[in-house]
């Protein structure tokens, strides 16, 4: 991914910015697995079925009805096997 950005001058602006845009979903499931390990480790009574994760912006483009390859619903996916809540 940063090798993508650094590079940016080798290819052209809107397959940088494809790259970027297709990494999100993945860089979204790591920052709230992080959260939840955080959490995790203070909080020793914590457990994964308590955490309740709420995907927003599934649909950010008008007229905008297959979920199936929005970027919020391809981070549902992978937090959906983690046993915690996920509110779309």
């Amino acid at each position: 991914m940063g090798t993508a950005i650094r590079n940016a001058s080798a290819g052209s602006g809107v397959s940088v910015a494809r790259e970027v845009n297709d990494y999100k979903p993945e860089w979204v499931v790591e920052k709230v697995k992080a959260a939840m390990a955080g959490v995790l480790a203070v909080r020793s009574d914590a457990r994964m079925a308590e955490f309740k994760v709420a995907c927003l912006g599934l649909a950010f483009k008008p007229d905008f009805q297959d979920l199936r390859a929005s970027p919020c619903a391809l981070s549902a996916r992978p937090l959906s096997t983690f046993g915690c809540q996920i509110w779309l």
